[in-house]
């Protein structure tokens, strides 16, 4: 049985070197574009508990951080306003210092 789920996450635009803009002189209105055009690469951080964590009481302390990257199958913006995910991968999990 297959199961499938909808999800509604802020998410971050990752922005990653255009290989025709390599060594180039661009224009800042053509670059700024580019930052919101034709984005397919996306991180999602999370917060959770650890359990087991040194300090068993305090949920500050045992606060880590999970950062996802999602690579979407077509770029956005797109016709659909809905992206289906190719790929995602766990890039790090860390102590969440910067709690507010």
């Amino acid at each position: 049985v297959s199961t499938q789920s909808t999800g509604i996450y802020k998410v971050t635009c990752v922005m990653e070197e255009r290989p025709e803009f390599a060594g180039r002189d661009v224009p800042s209105l053509i670059s700024k574009f580019y930052d919101t055009s034709e984005i397919s690469c996306f991180s999602y951080d999370r917060r959770f508990n650890k359990k087991g964590g040194k300090t068993k009481d305090d949920d500050f302390a045992n606060t880590w951080l999970e950062k996802t990257k999602f690579y979407t199958v077509h770029p956005l913006p797109g016709k659909l306003r809905l992206a289906e995910i190719a790929h995602q991968e766990i890039v790090s999990k860390n102590r969440n210092y910067n709690i507010l």
